[in-house]
């Protein structure tokens, strides 16, 4: 199959579980060519119902990014520092960790 892959002549459908599914690849893939901004946002919108929340722009990723460009609609996190909210309790985790690990971290008070 993978070399029938290769040749373009078939390609994968969909999934079962870990099973792949199969199909003529004229049947899977359009018949003209998608123009890439569009192609781009395609691609976007499908890894942000993967991933359910993802950053707009993230680190580089030399196989495939986990960023999601400007798909779906910005979301604040209660609790974070962007919100406003309350960070104390994370920076006493983070400090009881570091001096767990025998590390002496700059945090604030």
């Amino acid at each position: 199959m993978e070399f029938m892959v290769l040749r373009g002549e078939v390609a994968v459908a969909g999934r079962d579980g870990r099973h792949r599914l199969w199909d003529l690849a004229t049947r899977v893939y359009p018949a003209e060519a998608v123009p890439e901004e569009q192609a781009r946002r395609l691609r976007d919108e499908r890894r942000l119902r993967a991933l359910g929340i993802a950053r707009a722009r993230g680190p580089e990723c030399p196989v495939e990014p986990s960023d999601v460009g400007d798909a779906g609609e910005p979301a604040v996190v209660e609790g974070s520092s962007a919100s406003g909210g309350s960070t104390g309790a994370m920076t006493r985790e983070i400090r009881d960790l570091a001096g767990w690990l025998g590390l002496d971290l700059d945090l604030p008070a």
